[in-house]
């Protein structure tokens, strides 16, 4: 009988730990520009804020895509107690 409310008890610990969020950091309003290409750039989180910074107007994202026209850009945010990674992805021809 201790046991079960003993895990009742902790798991909204847990679970208080997760975070998983996508932003919209740009969208193109030109129709024109398609989808068709995917460019990525993550990095893990740095709890003491030393090392780099992920670029957050996607140019690291486009140039690793081979991308020429953007779309759209977002920041992907995937973390459990801390652990995990940021990224940004930018869509575009």
């Amino acid at each position: 009988m201790k046991r079960p409310v003993m895990l009742i008890a902790i798991l909204p610990l847990l679970a208080s730990g997760c975070e998983s969020s996508t932003t919209l950091i740009y969208a193109s309003l030109n129709s024109s520009v398609s989808s068709t290409k995917q460019g990525q750039e993550c990095q893990t989180p740095d709890p003491v804020g030393l090392g780099r910074k992920l670029d957050l107007n996607g140019g690291e994202a486009m140039r690793l895509g081979g991308i020429t026209r953007v779309s759209t850009i977002e920041y992907q945010v995937v973390k459990y107690l801390g652990v995990g990674k940021e990224c940004v992805v930018a869509y575009g021809d």
